[in-house]
């Protein structure tokens, strides 16, 4: 639905201002897997990483990560970040297709 896409563009459109805002990157890659059961995104950068992100509660991020969680939520996907000082953020995004359909 359109809907649904818009929630899937909003994500990938504030993870992209938060690395050009925040991370100090040279590099960032997003790549969007579409499959039979889900859509898999993936957002990488080459930047500062998220200081603390290991002992940060996710009510302590700011606006954007943490829309981008609750959007992600809404779409009952899942999301995996993994962030190191200075090597960097990835993220990992799972959306059942099925989600879709009843949207």
């Amino acid at each position: 639905s359109k809907q649904y896409a818009i929630q899937i563009y909003r994500v990938i459109q504030e993870s992209v201002n938060n690395i050009i805002k925040h991370s100090g990157a040279s590099e960032a890659v997003i790549t969007i897997v579409f499959n039979k059961d889900s859509i898999l995104i993936t957002i990488k950068d080459d930047g500062i990483g998220i200081e603390g992100y290991e002992k940060t509660s996710t009510s302590q991020f700011g606006f954007g990560l943490s829309g981008i969680m609750e959007r992600v939520r809404i779409l009952k996907g899942k999301i995996d970040i993994k962030s190191t000082p200075n090597n960097g953020t990835n993220i990992f995004i799972t959306i059942p297709v099925e989600n879709e359909k009843s949207n």
